[in-house]
């Protein structure tokens, strides 16, 4: 709180309680921090109308942040990709289809071998995507937007997959 602007430190420990509260990791806390110390039209906001933005942004970043980094730990860009591509183009992805495509894509390419089943199986278990009745979706639209980011991240790695996601889904 400390390190916070002083116009909003008396704010932040006032409603410590509700903060802790609503926010449940250290990176969620972090993330409020942060939305504090940048808050955007702070003169034009209530104090209640402040707190509750940066909760809600710190929610929505954690998300995020935490996608990337389970991506990037996973070293699964390629499956990402090929998930990002699929619910893209359709909001559900049938689990069937995906495991097809999973075997179309580790014949056309080595570096596909793995697959995108372990990605989506883990990103079910972590809540990140829902699975119901053998489809699967995104579980909160910040899901998708972290996809995105570690997607960007790896740009080289992401175009190659998706030409040649694009290339399986077009061959007889």
């Amino acid at each position: 709180i400390s390190n916070l602007p002083r116009n909003v430190q008396t704010l932040v420990k006032e409603n410590e309680a509700v903060v802790l509260a609503e926010l449940a990791t250290p990176l969620e806390i972090q993330k409020f921090f942060d939305a504090m110390a940048t808050p955007a039209d702070r003169k034009r906001r209530s104090d209640s109308h402040l707190i509750s933005d940066a909760i809600q942004r710190a929610h929505q970043d954690s998300i995020e942040r935490t996608v990337v980094d389970q991506i990037e730990e996973r070293d699964d860009v390629r499956a990402a990709a090929v998930l990002w591509g699929l619910l893209k183009a359709n909001d559900k992805v049938a689990l069937q289809l995906l495991r097809q495509i999973d075997g179309a894509l580790a014949d056309a390419h080595e570096a596909f071998e793995k697959g995108a089943m372990p990605l989506v199986n883990f990103f079910v278990a972590a809540r990140n995507l829902r699975q119901s009745e053998g489809t699967v979706s995104y579980y909160h639209p910040r899901v998708e937007a972290g996809i995105e980011q570690a997607l960007k991240r790896a740009e080289n790695v992401t175009v190659k997959s998706l030409r040649l996601l694009i290339q399986t889904l077009s061959s007889p």
